[in-house]
């Protein structure tokens, strides 16, 4: 289960108020996985998730079909990985890019949002309250995460494996939840989600180049 701190369950309760009074447009599929024009997909802080993460990058910009992506993470994840596909931007989180709440930064959001992105991944399996946040403000129709308690604020495609649990299951209660939710058989919760984003694509690996 995520871990929150007090101080990110007061944030995580103002998020809730805030969704009382937003309706959040319903994802049109295949539509919203169409000419991804910007990409967002955000490391997890540890350097080995980070590493793990990073493997299954190339492919999940192939298979979306991305003309551009932007990887952010903490310094101590982008420097542990290898990244260095064409047409791809690393962002590194620096000590005034994260406010007193946990929430991004302006100056974060305008240098990773810009004109706008299509579709935000976030790899973390704990949820990360920037992240998360900044996921939300980038308005992306296509919003991906692992499943977990308070995602549903954030994210409107929830990835289930097999050991976690159903989303609802959380302290505060999701507002107009609409998430995808799709069991996945792999080892790696990233080679799981990248198999799980292949299917909805249509790019699905052979049953060869799954085992």
């Amino acid at each position: 289960m995520d871990r929150v701190s007090i101080k990110e369950r007061g944030v995580l309760r103002l998020y809730t108020w805030w969704r009382r009074f937003r309706t959040l447009p319903v994802i049109e599929f295949p539509d919203a996985l169409n000419q991804i024009e910007r990409l967002l997909i955000c490391l997890p802080a540890d350097p080995e998730e980070a590493r793990q993460a990073a493997d299954v990058i190339p492919e999940l910009i192939r298979c979306l079909q991305a003309e551009s992506a932007i990887v952010l993470g903490e310094q101590s994840a982008t420097t542990s990985c290898t990244l260095s596909e064409e047409g791809l931007q690393v962002i590194t989180i620096g000590d005034t890019d994260r406010r007193w709440t946990g929430s991004p930064s302006s100056d974060l959001i305008d240098r990773v949002v810009g004109s706008g992105l299509n579709v935000a991944v976030d790899l973390s399996l704990q949820m990360d309250l920037l992240t998360s946040a900044l996921c939300l403000q980038s308005k992306a129709p296509a919003r991906f995460c692992f499943c977990g308690p308070y995602r549903a604020l954030f994210f409107n495609i929830q990835i289930v494996l097999s050991d976690q649990t159903d989303p609802l299951n959380s302290e505060i209660d999701p507002i107009n939840q609409a998430d995808l939710l799709i069991p996945s058989l792999s080892n790696s919760p990233y080679v799981r989600l990248l198999h799980i984003v292949q299917r909805m694509t249509g790019h699905a690996p052979s049953p060869q180049e799954s085992t």
